[in-house]
């Protein structure tokens, strides 16, 4: 049994990488600190890049705008430090990895409720959390019929509820965050992308309910047809953008390359741009929508003389 366990934690963080390698040793070090756990390090919240704790000054005003600092020293809930969400498209077929880091830096145990909107037909593959330094796996069972009720789960598990504009399902899972200590969330989802007027639309639902230190979006689309065109949509539900312009203008810091027909979007809004567009961390649906190329005859199949179409979902 120990040596199943020590494989499995081996494999998993060949998974993660370095950056969880590195959260377990802060972990580590942090629990045999003394230090006064009541005092925010605001190079940690920020994120700034180029800035280490031991070189940040407090002496220097107008680095953080005072109703920013106002709203985080507010919040008693866990901070989330780091949210990275990865998207890859190959051939219509989504797999998207989120990663959210939330750090408790109170005296006291806190509640970290981890909350993402999946898409309606989104099928999970992977869940693990890292807590105060203990891995946790969990079992991927199959995914039972939703039943429709008026009733809404407020603690840990997967609930469905109703969006305004379609249903959505929501995955939460609540845990207790040792004083000092971190807890990082992994979740992957996987998808089948439809198409609708001769386009794929691909949707993150960006909704973490409170402003992230560092907040990265990354979506990598490859077809084996030539991409025609890829944009991406104002956020939609953000009060700031609409779809109804002539030319839509993509949220702020997205950035399109395509190289050798592999384009890659991303979209790193600091805390303050953030706060710009929600104080609250509801920040809308970041939409990448794109079309491809289909050759001559794709989709004609012949049957004894007969020709019989086939069309695409």
């Amino acid at each position: 049994m120990k040596m199943r366990r020590t494989m499995e934690v081996m494999v998993f963080m060949t998974m993660v990488g370095a950056a969880v390698t590195q959260l377990l040793q802060e972990d580590r070090t942090n629990r045999d600190s003394e230090q006064n756990l009541s005092d925010f390090d605001w190079n940690l919240w920020f994120g700034a890049p180029g800035f280490t704790s031991s070189s940040f000054s407090p002496q220097s005003p107008g680095r953080i705008p005072r109703h920013l600092k106002t709203i985080l020293t507010k919040e008693t809930r866990p901070h989330i430090q780091e949210l990275s969400i990865r998207t890859t498209i190959i051939s219509r077929y989504a797999i998207t990895a989120v990663s959210c880091s939330m750090v408790n830096r109170r005296a006291a145990p806190a509640e970290a409720l981890f909350s993402f909107q999946l898409p309606p037909e989104a099928l999970i593959s992977n869940f693990t959390m890292i807590i105060a330094g203990r891995v946790f796996q969990s079992k991927v069972r199959p995914r039972v019929k939703k039943v429709k009720t008026g009733v809404k789960e407020t603690s840990g598990g997967r609930s469905p509820e109703t969006d305004s504009q379609q249903e959505v399902d929501v995955f939460r899972m609540a845990v207790n965050i040792p004083p000092g200590n971190r807890a990082v969330f992994l979740l992957t989802y996987e998808e089948l992308l439809r198409r609708h007027l001769g386009r794929y639309e691909h949707v993150t639902r960006l909704r973490p309910s409170q402003l992230v230190s560092r907040l990265h979006l990354e979506v990598t689309v490859v077809d084996h047809a030539p991409i025609s065109h890829l944009e991406v949509l104002p956020l939609r539900g953000h009060s700031g953008g609409s779809r109804s312009s002539a030319k839509p203008v993509p949220p702020v810091t997205t950035q399109i390359q395509n190289q050798n027909q592999i384009w890659k979007v991303t979209f790193s809004p600091s805390i303050v741009q953030q706060a710009k567009m929600s104080t609250s961390g509801l920040l809308g649906d970041f939409i990448v929508s794109y079309g491809v190329q289909e050759a001559p005859g794709v989709g004609d199949v012949q049957v004894r003389g007969h020709g019989v179409k086939q069309h695409k979902p």
